[in-house]
C-alpha cells in the first residue's frame, strides 16, 4: 500500500523500490488558506498529474521489461539502484528542511510566547484596586495611574510588527544559506546517478545504456525542480503560520487592553457615583460616539480657541496626542484637510477609542469638582466639549474613508492589489479603534446598509482566519 511522505522517519533499507519512489514523487505541497485570500476564483479542484520524474523512472523499467525481456532483470536492478540513490537524496533534503523549520519555529515561538507574557494582561487586574478608595479624588487618581500602567504593558503598534518581522527574517535568512548549500549538494548527488555503468555481461547493449541515461536525465531534471518546490512550499507555509500566530497575539493584546481600560472607567464611574451620591444616569459615554450634527447649534457659543490648563492636568495627559491638540489648536475654523491630518497623526496605540476614554476620564474629574462648587466654571467645561467636537469630526471622516476603501471591487483586483487594499483598510480601522478586521466587519455590518452589500464581505472569512495578511 502506498504511503504518502510525512514527517515521520523512513527506513530506506526495508522499503520496496516501487513503494518508496512513488510515495516520494507523489508528495504534494500543502495549501494554506492564506493562499486563497489573493485568488478567490481559484476554487476549482486542481487536477494533479504524475511528475515527470515518476514517468521517467517508471519508463526506464517498463521500456526495458517490454523491449529486452531477456536482459531486463539485471539491468532493472542496476537502474533501480540509481533511482533509489536519487530518491534518497530528496528524502534527506526534506528531512533537512524539516529540521531547519523546527529551528526557526522554535525561536519564533519563544518570541511570541514572551510577547504574550509581557502584553497579555488580566483585564480586571487594574480595575479591582479602585474599589478600595473612600474618596472620589483618590478614585480619579487611581484611574489615571491604571491607564498609565495598562498602556505601558500593552502598546501594540507598528514596532511590535516590525520587531517580529526583523527577528524572523534574521533567523530565516541564516537557515536559507544552509538550505541552499544542502540543496546544491543534493542536486549534485542526483546528477552523479545519471551515468549508467553496466556490468561486463551487459556492456555490449549500448542502446540500453543510452535509453537508460536519457530517462534518468529526465528524472534528474524533474527531481531538481521538485527540490526547489519543496523549499519554497514548506518555508512559505511555516512563515505564514508563524506570522499568523504573531498577528493573533497582537490582536489579543489589543482586545485585552480595551477591555482593561473599559473596566477601569466603568469601575471608576460606579465608585464615584456611589461615593458622591450622583444621579443614576451618571456613567461613561465612550460607547456613544458624538455626531457632527450634534454640534450644529452648540458651535455658536462653544469655546474653540486654544486654552490654558493647570500644570498638574497637563502633566497627567501630556502624552496624549488628542489632549495636546485640543489645548493648542483653534477649532473656530476646522477645515477638512486639518481633520485629515489629525486623523492620520493618530495611531493604533492612541486611536479614536482612546479619545473616547480620555473624554470620560475628564468627565469624571469634572463631576468630582462640581460637587465641591457647582457654580464654578472650570477648564473641563471648555475642554470636554472641544474634545467631543474633535471626536465627532474625526470619526465622521474616518468612517467615510473606511467605507470608501471597503467599497472597492475586490473581485476585480489582482493578488497584490487585494493585499495592499486590505492593509490600507486595516490602517484606517486601527486608527478608529477596531481591534481587527473581523471586529470592523461586525460593527460596520450593523451600522451601514451600504457595507452589507459590498463584496469585501465575500472574503471576510479568509481575512478573519489569516490576520497575518493585513499585519505583515
Amino acid at each position: 500500500m502506498v504511503k504518502l511522505i510525512s514527517d515521520t522517519s523512513t527506513n530506506f533499507q526495508t522499503r520496496g523500490y516501487n513503494s518508496s519512489f512513488v510515495t516520494m514523487m507523489l508528495e504534494r505541497p500543502q495549501k494554506s488558506q492564506a493562499d486563497n485570500v489573493v485568488n478567490k476564483d481559484d476554487n476549482k479542484i486542481k487536477k494533479y498529474t504524475l511528475p515527470a520524474g515518476l514517468l521517467a523512472g517508471g519508463g526506464v523499467l517498463v521500456y526495458l521489461g517490454l523491449m529486452r525481456p531477456g536482459k531486463s532483470k539485471l539491468f532493472n536492478m542496476h537502474i533501480r539502484n540509481h533511482i533509489f540513490n536519487m530518491e534518497k537524496k530528496v528524502h534527506e533534503f526534506v528531512a533537512f528542511i524539516r529540521n531547519s523549520i523546527d529551528d526557526i519555529s522554535g525561536e519564533s515561538t519563544t518570541y511570541i510566547n514572551n510577547y504574550k507574557a509581557a502584553h497579555h494582561i488580566n483585564p480586571v487586574e487594574y480595575s479591582s484596586s479602585l474599589k478600595v478608595f473612600r474618596r472620589a479624588e483618590k478614585v480619579a487618581e487611581a484611574q489615571d495611574l491604571a491607564f498609565e500602567a495598562i498602556t505601558s504593558r500593552t502598546n501594540f503598534g507598528m514596532d511590535d510588527i516590525q520587531n517580529f518581522s526583523s527577528m524572523y527574517n534574521t533567523i530565516k535568512n541564516s537557515s536559507l544559506l544552509s538550505i541552499g548549500q544542502k540543496k546544491a549538494q543534493a542536486k549534485t548527488a542526483i546528477g552523479e546517478n545519471v551515468k549508467v555503468n553496466l556490468p561486463k555481461n551487459l556492456a555490449k547493449n549500448m542502446d540500453l545504456v543510452e535509453e537508460g541515461e536519457n530517462q534518468l536525465i529526465t528524472m534528474q531534471n524533474a527531481l531538481s525542480e521538485q527540490l526547489d518546490g519543496i523549499e519554497a512550499t514548506r518555508m512559505g507555509i511555516a512563515s505564514r503560520q508563524l506570522h499568523s500566530q504573531m498577528a493573533q497575539a497582537i490582536t489579543e493584546s489589543r482586545r485585552l487592553q480595551y477591555q482593561a481600560k473599559e473596566n477601569v472607567i466603568n469601575t471608576a464611574f460606579y465608585q464615584t457615583k456611589k461615593l458622591l451620591n450622583l444621579p443614576e444616569e451618571f456613567g461613561p459615554s465612550y460607547l456613544n460616539v458624538p455626531k457632527v450634527s450634534d454640534f450644529d447649534e452648540k458651535l455658536a457659543y462653544m469655546e474653540l480657541r486654544p486654552i490654558n490648563v493647570p500644570p498638574r492636568l497637563k502633566e497627567i495627559y501630556e502624552d496624549n496626542n488628542f489632549f495636546r491638540i485640543a489645548i493648542e489648536h483653534d477649532f473656530t475654523d476646522l477645515p477638512e484637510r486639518e481633520v485629515v491630518n489629525i486623523f492620520y497623526s493618530s495611531s493604533a496605540d492612541n486611536n479614536l477609542k482612546d479619545l473616547g476614554y480620555l473624554i470620560d476620564r475628564l468627565r469624571l474629574r469634572q463631576a468630582i469638582l462640581k460637587t465641591k462648587n457647582n457654580d464654578r466654571k472650570s477648564v473641563y467645561d471648555v475642554m470636554i466639549p472641544k474634545l467631543e467636537y474633535l471626536s465627532a469630526r474625526l470619526n465622521d471622516f474616518g468612517k467615510r474613508e473606511l467605507l470608501t476603501r471597503c467599497g472597492t471591487d475586490f473581485d476585480k483586483m489582482t493578488v497584490s492589489e487585494r493585499k495592499n487594499t486590505l492593509k490600507g483598510i486595516y490602517d484606517i480601522a486601527s486608527r478608529l479603534g477596531f481591534e481587527s478586521i473581523s471586529h470592523m466587519d461586525a460593527v460596520l455590518a450593523k451600522e451601514s446598509s451600504n457595507y452589507s452589500g459590498m463584496n469585501i464581505r465575500n472574503y471576510m472569512e479568509i481575512f478573519r482566519n489569516n490576520p497575518d495578511i493585513y499585519f505583515f
